[in-house]
């Protein structure tokens, strides 16, 4: 199964939008993630926030192997070298931790329109 997650964040008003689908999840329905949040600080937590959403989704749904996408290739080389940084650091532990839950998980640079390089 495969998570294809986006975010957009707002530096005049610190809120963001995120986004995410499941794909090649048969059993159980897995519901796509679509929310917004106030305060957040900058685009690169808003990206760590949803790649947390979906592993934390995935994981609860009993799902044993995850492929996340994301256009952040920060994050992605983040979480690939298993990196931190204090403001995202909670965020950073959830998804190391949940990702422990999983037999395979992998975290790919998927390019857009968007993707900065």
């Amino acid at each position: 199964p495969a998570c294809f997650v986006v975010a957009a964040w707002s530096s005049t008003t610190g809120s963001c939008g995120i986004g995410g689908v499941f794909k090649g999840v048969t059993r159980p329905h897995i519901p796509d993630i679509c929310s917004s949040r106030r305060l957040v600080s900058s685009a690169l937590m808003a990206e760590a926030i949803v790649v947390r959403s979906a592993v934390m989704l995935a994981a609860s749904s009993n799902l044993r192997s995850l492929q996340v996408f994301s256009d952040s290739q920060a994050l992605v080389s983040m979480v690939k070298a298993k990196e931190s940084r204090p403001a995202l650091f909670g965020i950073l532990f959830d998804i190391y931790h949940f990702s422990c839950l999983f037999d395979t998980i992998s975290f790919s640079l998927i390019y857009s329109p968007s993707t900065k390089l």
